[in-house]
């Protein structure tokens, strides 16, 4: 913990030097995926001994935490400037799940940090294709429309994804590697008109 507070202790001044173009701190991208392995309550301790250091090193600007899903969110939800998390649940409940956080926390803006729709497809459109890709991203963002910002998971397709973070198994691979709004070969999907 030391070291993460020496590190924001390094970068936050660089930051505050200019708040006018950092929208807001993400602390940490989806830590509940850490509670079984490290234990709910020193994720928790963790998140909240980095806010304190940011809130005394950088008063100034916003901090939030990425959570992997909408029902993570509501963890520290009093606790930050805004609340953000990642929307991979089956699309027909996105507007849902929004609504239901806003009710739980009103007052604080809501941030969507992370939606994504994958292109791979082996043959004839399955299990996806570039065209269901911009279907799927607009059908979610149309779903979040209440948020105060929803982004989307990633500019460009990793045509190599890491087995390390994503699994080895080639089907899993290949779903990984084609998320992106850009081919490998630098041209736009239709993902990328949808989205812009």
């Amino acid at each position: 913990w030391s070291e993460d507070a020496v590190y924001l202790g390094a970068v936050l001044p660089v930051l505050a030097a200019d708040p006018s173009t950092i929208a807001f701190i993400d602390l940490k991208n989806e830590p509940d995926l850490d509670f079984e392995r490290e234990g709910r309550g020193v994720v928790l301790a963790w998140a909240l001994s980095m806010i304190e250091v940011i809130r005394a090193d950088a008063p100034g600007l916003r901090v939030t935490i990425g959570w992997s899903s909408v029902g993570a969110a509501t963890a520290l939800a009093e606790r930050l400037d805004l609340i953000t998390y990642h929307d991979y649940a089956p699309m027909q409940g996105s507007a849902a799940r929004l609504d239901a956080l806003r009710r739980e926390f009103p007052g604080i803006p809501v941030v969507v940090t992370e939606i994504g729709a994958s292109s791979f497809g082996l043959a004839f459109g399955l299990p996806s294709s570039p065209d269901k890709q911009a279907r799927a991203l607009e059908d979610r963002i149309l779903s979040l429309a209440a948020a105060e910002g929803v982004m989307v998971w990633t500019l460009h397709d990793f045509p190599n994804p890491d087995p390390a973070a994503v699994g080895r198994s080639p089907w899993r691979r290949g779903i990984q590697s084609a998320f992106g709004l850009i081919a490998p070969d630098g041209t736009e999907k239709p993902a990328a008109a949808t989205v812009r």
